[in-house]
């Protein structure tokens, strides 16, 4: 586990567009943010100790509270996107996935296995039967729904190469899908703990009056045990809705994927990362990009070990933010404006912290979950800032 030695506030950045954090120790658990826009968004939160609860802001972020009514069997959401409706929203997570059409009363998904686990989940508005696509991913494929989110029929019969161990998608248009898989050598398989990275931990203890305790934890994983697998990485496409699929990259011993985003068919951007004390041979976090869709090139590494991206956002053909953990010098992210020609690193003046996903509502105003070192959850907004950056 990471030490919790390191201060979580650093020193002030210059005058600029970056992150700062919004709201500090937000939450036990939290991944996954979706803002309508600068306003109105969605989140969840719990203490650890009691059940998961989809919260709403309407005032930027300032605060939140509980949505009206929602299903409280859904286990722990691990992913929320808004639809391209007024108030659509979906979640996915442990034990289930939901959707709401008025972004305040949220109902269980129909979905097979009802019990699906998944954290990578993605609303679009392109041919919709009722206003908006949303497609999550599954160890083996891709569940798509044509009704934002109410229904969904899974599609598990990607070929990979390395095992079921799908983890992100992207389906920016009715044809076309992208998934990420891989996987990272483990400690040995727990029904206790869910990965949801090499260094993102999700953990189930004792149950309290009858409710589980859930906790995240950040950092490598506990090696006093035996140690499993090895660093496996897949990116797949489909052109015909995930019917077929083509892979266009696949290596072992350097790294796997995390997620992927796409501004439209041809134009992506995917991250990955590796672990030196793991194993891998190719240490540290990587970018790749492609403008054809089918050729992805890696055109930024950070090359030092313990470097972390989990999340992208891509907001135009040539411009991408990529948020997690940069080590050396420290920062939260990465940000193009030229197709990851070149980079301008964020979050300088925030320790401690490591971002899980990202929402950008506008180009120039974006909201994000992080973990800290402390292993409790943050918000954090990134916006132009006059004078310092506050942390």
């Amino acid at each position: 586990m990471l030490t919790a030695a390191l201060s979580i506030f650093g020193a002030p950045t210059q005058a600029g567009a970056d992150w700062a954090i919004k709201t500090m120790d937000f939450s036990a658990v939290t991944i996954g943010i979706a803002m309508k826009d600068e306003k109105t968004g969605w989140t969840a939160t719990t203490n650890g100790a009691t059940a998961v609860h989809i919260v709403k802001t309407e005032d930027g972020g300032n605060t939140w509270n509980r949505v009206a009514n929602q299903n409280e069997t859904l286990g722990l959401v691990m992913g929320i996107d808004q639809a391209d409706t007024p108030f659509g929203v979906v979640t996915t997570g442990l034990d289930g996935s939901a959707y709401s059409t008025d972004g305040d009363s949220f109902f269980r998904s129909n979905v097979f296995p009802p019990d699906l686990a998944s954290q990578s989940i993605k609303s679009y508005n392109h041919l919709g039967a009722k206003g908006g696509r949303s497609i999550m991913a599954s160890p083996g494929g891709v569940c798509l729904s044509n009704d934002m989110g109410e229904t969904y029929k899974c599609k598990d019969h990607v070929p990979f190469k390395y095992g079921k161990a799908g983890r992100y998608v992207a389906w920016p248009s009715p044809e076309v899908i992208y998934i990420t898989a891989g996987s990272w050598p483990t400690e040995s398989p727990s029904e206790n703990v869910h990965y949801l990275s090499s260094r993102l931990r999700m953990v189930k203890r004792d149950a309290v009056k009858g409710v589980a305790s859930v906790a995240l934890e950040v950092g490598p994983f506990n090696k006093t045990g035996p140690v499993n697998g090895m660093y496996t990485a897949e990116l797949w496409k489909s052109s015909d809705g995930g019917d077929t699929w083509e892979n266009l990259i696949s290596d072992t011993g350097n790294y796997y994927f995390n997620d992927i985003d796409c501004f439209d068919d041809k134009h992506c951007v995917a991250v990955a990362e590796g672990f030196g004390e793991d194993g891998s041979a190719m240490p540290g976090a990587h970018v790749f990009h492609t403008t054809d869709g089918n050729k992805f090139y890696m055109v930024h590494t950070e090359p030092t070990d313990g470097s972390s991206l989990m999340a992208v956002k891509m907001l135009s053909e040539d411009e991408f933010h990529v948020g997690g953990r940069l080590i050396s010098p420290s920062a939260l992210g990465l940000h193009s404006t030229d197709g990851g020609a070149s980079f301008i690193k964020l979050g300088a003046g925030i320790r401690g912290e490591m971002i899980t996903s990202m929402s950008f509502p506008t180009t120039n105003h974006g909201f994000a979950t992080s973990i800290s070192e402390l292993q409790v959850c943050s918000l954090l907004e990134y916006k132009h800032y006059f004078g310092a950056t506050p942390a």
